[in-house]
């Protein structure tokens, strides 16, 4: 896949994409047929991998990390990180749906 630029905010990794641009990048994924994973990640989530390392190496090892929670949206914002919004796991999942129906795959 190709690099996103990724930031990292208290030790894990996050692709700072909007919905759109997520959106294409799932979509080269499913036309490169690459094997990946998407994680969507939101505060609760964050604060259980800072207290265990397994689950944090493997998120952040998957192919695709969203910021599901505004409140880390807002976190990497404060630190001076572009995260250029919120891209929910459902939300996306809809979307990916809705492509799919579009083209038919």
């Amino acid at each position: 896949m190709e690099a996103r630029n990724r930031v990292k905010l208290f030790g894990i990794w996050i692709d700072p994409l909007t919905m759109e641009d997520t959106l294409k990048c799932v979509e080269n994924i499913i036309q490169n047929r690459v094997t990946t994973q998407h994680v969507a990640i939101n505060v609760a989530k964050m604060v259980k991998m800072q207290k265990d390392e397994n689950l944090r190496k493997i998120v952040n090892s998957c192919g695709l990390i969203s910021a599901d929670g505004q409140g880390i949206v807002w976190a990497a914002r404060c630190l001076g990180l572009n995260v250029p919004e919120r891209v929910t796991g459902i939300d996306l999942m809809l979307n990916v749906i809705k492509l799919s129906s579009k083209k038919k795959t």
